[in-house]
């Protein structure tokens, strides 16, 4: 009973930590330099090819992303190239957290729930 619930345990936790340490130093290389083509893919106005660029990113098992939240500021830039594309719709859905920040900030929405909390 005891050794084979031990070999269960020690086998998938170095699997995992094996895995994740060079599967997380590609994801950020590969966020990092997704989000400079993007910025020169959308100087270049090539909107498209920047949806497909973030796109094949998302759907990358090597990178091990799938399922996470992409970084704000290449939602941003998927945004852009959406919104230019016509996706007006999934434009405003990457940027809404950048939305609900500015409302924030600027005391739109929920005012008296903020008063009352300060108060």
């Amino acid at each position: 009973g005891g050794e084979g619930g031990g070999r269960e345990v020690a086998a998938p936790a170095s699997a995992t930590t094996c895995a994740l340490e060079p599967a997380s130093a590609a994801a950020h290389c590969a966020l990092h330099l997704t989000n400079m083509l993007l910025e020169a893919l959308i100087e270049r106005g090539a909107y498209s090819d920047g949806i497909a660029r973030v796109q094949a990113l998302r759907q990358s098992e090597a990178l091990g992303l799938g399922g996470k939240e992409l970084p704000l500021d290449l939602r941003v830039r998927e945004g852009v190239c959406c919104a230019y594309t016509g996706q007006l719709e999934q434009a405003e859905r990457l940027w809404q957290p950048l939305l609900r920040s500015d409302a924030s900030a600027q005391g739109g929405g929920g005012g008296a729930e903020g008063g009352g909390a300060e108060g």
